[in-house]
């Protein structure tokens, strides 16, 4: 099985625009693809930040009204909070404004219901009830080093750190890899707990097989919705996308940063198997070029000789249940 999670406070950068939001939508239709189940969490999460102080909240699934969820067109860049003191009838700043202020309000459950997903059984809604701030906060504190790679002011940092604790906190205690946007990039490839990673490479793994076959597959982001689930019920793409999970797990449990790993990886298994099944009169070409692989990275014109070769072969043997035959039936 392979599932992914996305929590509110590791995904606050799809929200702070209509733009970044559209992003997101493009994300969901890839997971839904790459992905037996996803998890979403349910409810909403605001966060106000400047220079002078942060805000947050927590709000129950039960007061997400998707009528008056509205994500702005650009981002919100000013705010002060105060409170009304009615003794003194004065309303006293308690966070006044400044000029790098960031609002971010988070909810899936709007684009939930817009994307009508509510009686899908691959993705769901749920509640996060299970949380300990002693634990979050030893690991605020074994990473506090981190910040330094957090673009933005003291109490940015401070937070952006500890929604990206809570969110290792979600993966680890539940035993599920999180999705999270561009916000932790730079942070991620920083932190490692344990050993163990726990965000999940699956799109990245879908866009560079894409790259690796001459990106002869389709732009799945801008498919609607209703074809992206007929697609996911496909069974010769379902052999693709086991095998990018597969690649995944393989990936998971080696230090790995060069994309060139994963490409010679991808063209070496395309190879390998194309010689296994491929008839006797296409058997010396095939062994001319796995040999190849196996020496250099394969620029672009060596990987394209390889994959015509196969493709060549295709045509004379039964490929049709190994994971490239959704590749091969667009090249």
């Amino acid at each position: 099985m392979s599932d992914i999670f996305l929590p509110l406070r590791g995904n606050l950068n799809y929200f702070e625009q209509r733009s970044n939001n559209l992003q997101l939508i493009e994300k969901l239709k890839l997971s839904i693809l790459l992905f037996d189940k996803i998890y979403l969490q349910a409810g909403g999460y605001k966060l106000s930040v400047n220079e002078h102080g942060a805000f947050e909240t927590n709000i129950p699934p039960q007061s997400i009204d998707s009528n008056e969820f509205l994500i702005p067109e650009t981002p919100k860049k000013h705010f002060s909070i105060g409170a009304y003191d009615e003794r003194t009838g004065k309303f006293a700043f308690g966070i006044p404004d400044s000029p790098d202020s960031k609002n971010y309000f988070t909810s899936f459950q709007p684009l939930y219901n817009q994307l009508k997903l509510n009686n899908s059984d691959f993705i769901e809604l749920v509640g996060i009830d299970v949380i300990n701030p002693t634990e979050i906060n030893k690991l605020i504190e074994k990473n506090k080093d981190l910040k330094q790679f957090i673009s933005g002011n003291k109490f940015y940092q401070n937070k952006i750190l500890a929604n990206l604790m809570h969110s290792i906190y979600y993966s680890s205690y539940f035993n599920i890899p999180v999705s999270l946007d561009n916000n932790f990039n730079e942070i991620l490839n920083k932190f490692k707990l344990n050993g163990k990673i726990y965000t999940d490479s699956n799109i990245d793994i879908l866009n560079q097989v894409n790259k690796t076959f001459g990106y002869k597959l389709p732009d799945f982001s801008s498919l609607p919705i209703d074809e992206i689930i007929s697609l996911r019920k496909d069974k010769t793409f379902n052999n693709l996308r086991k095998y990018i999970n597969d690649l995944n797990e393989q990936f998971k449990t080696q230090e790995y940063d060069k994309v060139e790993d994963l490409h010679t990886t991808i063209i070496t298994d395309y190879m390998s198997e194309m010689k296994e099944f491929a008839p006797t009169q296409k058997e010396i070409a095939i062994n001319s070029f796995t040999g190849l692989a196996g020496l250099i990275f394969p620029p672009a014109g060596l990987a394209t000789t390889g994959i015509t070769i196969a493709k060549d072969a295709y045509k004379y043997a039964d490929y049709k249940e190994r994971w490239f035959t959704y590749i091969m039936d667009r090249i």
